[in-house]
C-alpha cells in the first residue's frame, strides 16, 4: 500500500541520516553545522573535545560559553561584529577559509555552505582546527 511505501521511504531516510551522523560523530575532523538561521544544530565529538580543552580560556572572553549548551546557540553570540560575520555566511556560495583569533587562541575555520538538491540554502558546515600550539612554537 501507499502508506507502507511512505513508511519505508521515511525509514530509509532516517537510516541514512543516522549513518551520516554516526560517521561524523567519530571522524577525526572537528565538525560543526549551523542551520540557515545560523543556529548550531550539530557538533561532533572531535569539536566538543577541542572546545572543551579551551573552555576556560573561551569563558574568559565569552562568559556564557558552555560546550554542553552549544546546540541551539546562534553563532552570532560568538562574534564581536555579528552583522559582518552573518553577511559573509549568508552570501557564502563556496568554501571560505579564515583564522579566528580569540585572545591567545587561534582557530582555523573552513566554512562550506550546505545546499539542497533544489538550490535551497540549508546551512553551513564548519571544520575547526585549533592552531594555537602550532603557531606558538
Amino acid at each position: 500500500t501507499e502508506r507502507l511505501a511512505a513508511e519505508k521511504i521515511a525509514e530509509d531516510i532516517a537510516n541514512a541520516n543516522q549513518r551520516t551522523t554516526s560517521a561524523l560523530d567519530v571522524c577525526q575532523a572537528s565538525v560543526m553545522m549551523a542551520d540557515a538561521d545560523l543556529n548550531i544544530i550539530y557538533i561532533n565529538d572531535a569539536v566538543k573535545a577541542m572546545l572543551r580543552s579551551r573552555e576556560k580560556q573561551l569563558q574568559e572572553l565569552l562568559p556564557n560559553f558552555n560546550v554542553d549548551k552549544l546546540i541551539g546557540t546562534c553563532v552570532d553570540d560568538f562574534h564581536k561584529n555579528p552583522a559582518h560575520q552573518r553577511g559573509i555566511l549568508d552570501k557564502l556560495t563556496d568554501v571560505y577559509t579564515t583564522d579566528l583569533e580569540l585572545g591567545e587562541m587561534t582557530f582555523g575555520l573552513i566554512a562550506t555552505p550546505v545546499i539542497s538538491d533544489n538550490g535551497e540554502r540549508l546551512g553551513t558546515v564548519v571544520e575547526w582546527d585549533d592552531k594555537t600550539e602550532r603557531l606558538a612554537a
